[in-house]
């Protein structure tokens, strides 16, 4: 069973760059009931994938003609898809689908040029939507705005219709996560000072030198009367005695 199906315009891979392994990605999608696949997709129906491009596949009474295999899907896109359909499918039994405004069900991809002015461009998007949607009051509960394709992942939480984001994720949580890994390294390298410094400490009590002692002794063969005798602590190397 294919689960992830999607429905994509003609400039789809103009504006992605999944690797296209057979067919021809300027003309793939331009024609009704047309669809590019997987490669794990064809493994399920073909044995030979050499051949895939220009067999059909059956969903209902529908016939869709492969005209493309793609290679799979990156883990880390946002977009996850088996299938891909032609939106001709749609349009050429639907003349009137490219003209009706107020749906949210499609995401619309935009290649701008690097310094394209984001801000200008969104500020025109309320008359465009006054222009194409025949309610005054449209602009209080539709708001158009535009996301960096690289915020999509970590930063649409707060976008109420995202249907099409693969393991969306709280890029938010990404902060919380970085502020206790730093505490956490913080309170281990306390832990390994204050761990340092104490065996330090104890070594050092082990190698310091005691305070030397000596007394007199006569000394009958030195002709001074006195024997010299004297202890010293060398910590762990043992103790000596001089003479």
């Amino acid at each position: 069973m294919i689960e992830n199906v999607a429905m994509v315009d003609s400039t789809f891979l103009e504006i992605f760059d999944y690797e296209l392994l057979h067919g021809d990605k300027t003309t793939a999608l331009d024609n009704p009931n047309t669809i590019l696949i997987t490669e794990n997709t064809a493994r399920k129906f073909f044995t030979d994938l050499d051949g895939v491009v220009g067999n059909t596949l059956k969903s209902g009474d529908q016939e869709y003609k492969i005209t493309g295999m793609l290679s799979e899907v990156p883990e880390n896109s946002h977009l996850k898809f088996d299938i891909l359909i032609s939106m001709p499918t749609v349009t050429s039994k639907d003349a009137g689908f490219n003209d009706r405004w107020g749906g949210n069900f499609l995401n619309t991809y935009l290649l701008l040029t690097p310094h394209a002015n984001i801000r200008s461009l969104e500020e025109k998007f309320p008359a465009y939507l006054k222009r194409h949607i025949d309610d005054p009051d449209i602009n209080k509960y539709y708001v158009l705005f535009l996301q960096k394709l690289a915020d999509v992942h970590l930063a649409s939480m707060d976008v109420e219709h995202d249907y099409n984001n693969y393991r969306k994720f709280n890029g938010e949580y990404l902060d919380v996560f970085a502020i206790i890994g730093l505490f956490i390294l913080l309170i281990a390298g306390v832990n390994f000072m204050n761990l340092t410094t104490a065996r330090a400490s104890h070594r050092w009590k082990e190698s310091i030198d005691f305070s030397s002692w000596r007394r007199s002794l006569p000394d009958h063969s030195a002709g001074n009367n006195h024997l010299s005798y004297v202890k010293k602590g060398t910590g762990k190397s043992g103790k000596s005695f001089e003479i």
